[in-house]
């Protein structure tokens, strides 16, 4: 069976067609587009802090399943050693892609180069930051950390939890950020996905 069309795959990524069986990194790639759309759509303007954290959160999925595209991709052409786990964490998946991606072959001269920009250091900050703060539940005899679902901590004691919602858990200019982010990565991880599947069919 010929691979679908490059045109194919960007209706399927605009959600112009139905439902329709595809590989698991345009599926990744479906799915962190739509949450990068939520998450635009709850920043809104900026003005309501109690949303922070719900954009921070699909700002978080955004990264998360973009990144988990690009190791789908990666892995099915040979490129990346492992399939896609179950861990919510991907800053030492996208550490490793960018290790690897100097040893890609030549072909892939173009998109080797986007993987180093798109994951500059600064990036890979921004990643790992996101990282901590998917919802954990604390090992024993640790405070609850600051995450985007549920009550934390950061001293023990009865009146001292703090809710995601709540004013300056989260910042504005740490939403920007992380926004900033998930599109840059959700954008150039979708060009690269579309290159490999039509290189590596």
């Amino acid at each position: 069976m010929r691979p679908p069309s490059a045109a194919w795959r960007r209706e399927v990524l605009r959600g112009a067609l139905r439902a329709t069986e595809v590989r698991q990194s345009t599926a990744w790639l479906i799915q962190a587009k739509s949450d990068m759309k939520a998450s635009l759509k709850l920043a809104g303007d900026r003005t309501q802090p109690e949303a922070y954290c719900q954009v921070a959160a699909k700002a978080q999925q955004t990264v998360e399943k973009s990144i988990k595209a690009l190791q789908c991709a990666l892995y099915h052409a040979g490129l990346y050693g492992s399939a896609v786990g179950s861990a919510h964490p991907v800053s030492n998946v996208a550490s490793a892609i960018r290790t690897a991606a100097p040893n890609w072959p030549k072909e892939l001269k173009e998109n080797r180069k986007k993987v180093l920009t798109i994951l500059s250091d600064a990036r890979l900050k921004t990643i790992k930051l996101l990282d901590s703060i998917v919802p954990q539940y604390p090992a024993h005899g640790q405070l609850p950390r600051r995450n985007t679902e549920h009550p934390s901590q950061d001293t023990p004691g009865l009146d001292t939890w703090k809710a995601p919602a709540e004013r300056g858990v989260f910042t504005r200019s740490e939403v920007d950020r992380f926004l900033r982010c998930a599109q840059a990565i959700q954008d150039v991880t979708s060009k690269i996905v579309t290159a490999l599947e039509l290189a590596y069919p």
